[in-house]
C-alpha cells in the first residue's frame, strides 16, 4: 500500500513538475494567455481598413459643417454668391416698369406760351341741350341752326385733347396787326395774304402761335379764332370784353363762356337776322368772311342744319 501512495504521490509531483515547466516556457504563455492577445487584436482592428473610410469621410463632412460655424472664414465666402442671386431680379424689375408707362398714354401737359395766360384748362366748362335750348330762345330761332354753326366751325367741341381751347391762327391779320414786319423773318405765321397752305390744324395751331407770341404777343393773341365758335379775338368789343387778353382768358374758360361771346357777338352785329330768316350765304358772308365760297361754308351750313332739324325731331 505505502508503494503504492508512494508511485502515486510520484506520477502527482511528476506531474506538477511539468506543468511548472509549461507555465515557465515563455513561447507557451503567448497563446495560452488571452490578456496579451488582446492589444494585438485591439491594433489589428484600428489598423484594419474597415474602419478608416468612415474616419475619411468624417473630415470632408466635417469641412463644410465648421465652415459655417467660422463667421469670419465662410460668411464672406457664401455671401458672394448670395448677392448676385438679388441683383438678377433688379433688371427685371427694371424692365417691367419699362414696358408699363401707362402713364405713357397720357398727354405730356403742353409748355407755356405766354407768362400772362395759360391756355390749359382741364376742367373747362361744358355745354349741356339745356344750353342750346336757352341760346336758340335768346336768339329766337331754330335750336338746329346754333347747332350747326358750332358743327362747321369746330367740329362740335370748343377744346383740344390738351384741355386747350381750339384755335385757327390767322397768319394775314397778324402781318396786319404788325405792319407786315415779320412777313420775311416769318413767312409761316405772317403773310401779306390769306394762304390756306399756312394752316397746321388741330395741336399744331399752338406752334404757329407760340411763334407769333415771341414776335408780338398782343397781335398774336388778337390774330386768333377761339373755342366752339371760331370768333377772332380782335372782335373782343363785340363780345362784352375790354381787352383781347380778357377774350381769351373767357374762352379757355370753357364752351358756356365761348357760347355766351357767341351770343354777344351775334347781337352787337344783329346777324340773329339771317339765323331767323335761314339765310345761310349772308351769315357765311358776315360771319365768316368774303372768302366763304371758297371753302363752301354756306353749303356746310345748310347740309349740318338739315341734319340736326331732324335729330332734333325724334
Amino acid at each position: 500500500m505505502k508503494k503504492f501512495f508512494s508511485s502515486l504521490l510520484d506520477s502527482i509531483f511528476g506531474k506538477k513538475e511539468t506543468k511548472e515547466e509549461v507555465v515557465s516556457s515563455p513561447s507557451e504563455k503567448v497563446p495560452e494567455d488571452p490578456k496579451i492577445e488582446l492589444p494585438t487584436i485591439e491594433e489589428k482592428k484600428e489598423s484594419s481598413p474597415s474602419l478608416e473610410p468612415p474616419k475619411k469621410e468624417v473630415p470632408p463632412a466635417s469641412k463644410p459643417v465648421a465652415t459655417p460655424q467660422n463667421p469670419t472664414k465662410p460668411s464672406p465666402t457664401k455671401s458672394v454668391p448670395t448677392r448676385p442671386a438679388p441683383s438678377k431680379p433688379i433688371p427685371a424689375k427694371q424692365g417691367s416698369a419699362k414696358s408699363s408707362p401707362p402713364p405713357a398714354k397720357l398727354p405730356t401737359p403742353p409748355k407755356p406760351l405766354s407768362t400772362k395766360i395759360n391756355f390749359v384748362n382741364p376742367n373747362f366748362s361744358r355745354l349741356s341741350n339745356e344750353d342750346f335750348k336757352k341760346a336758340a330762345d335768346f336768339l329766337d330761332c331754330e335750336e338746329a341752326i346754333v347747332r350747326a354753326v358750332v358743327e362747321v366751325e369746330s367740329s362740335g367741341g370748343g377744346f383740344l385733347p390738351s384741355n386747350r381751347p381750339k384755335i385757327l391762327f390767322e397768319a394775314h391779320l397778324f402781318a396786319r396787326h404788325t405792319k407786315n414786319a415779320h412777313n420775311k423773318t416769318n413767312p409761316g405765321v405772317s403773310s401779306q395774304t390769306w394762304n390756306r397752305t399756312l394752316y397746321k390744324g388741330g395741336e399744331k395751331e399752338y406752334e404757329r402761335l407760340e411763334e407769333a407770341l415771341k414776335l408780338n404777343e398782343e397781335a398774336a393773341l388778337a390774330s386768333c379764332s377761339y373755342g366752339m365758335f371760331q370768333i377772332l379775338a380782335s372782335n373782343f368789343k363785340s363780345c362784352g370784353f375790354g381787352s383781347v387778353e380778357d377774350f381769351v382768358k373767357a374762352q379757355i374758360s370753357g364752351e358756356k363762356e365761348q357760347l355766351e361771346s357767341f351770343l354777344k357777338f351775334i347781337k352787337a352785329n344783329k346777324l340773329e337776322i339771317t339765323l331767323q330768316a335761314l339765310n345761310f350765304p349772308l351769315f357765311a358772308k358776315r360771319y365768316n368772311g368774303p372768302s366763304y365760297r371758297s371753302n363752301k361754308y354756306d353749303i356746310k351750313l345748310q347740309t349740318s342744319y338739315e341734319k340736326w332739324k331732324e335729330k332734333l325731331k325724334k
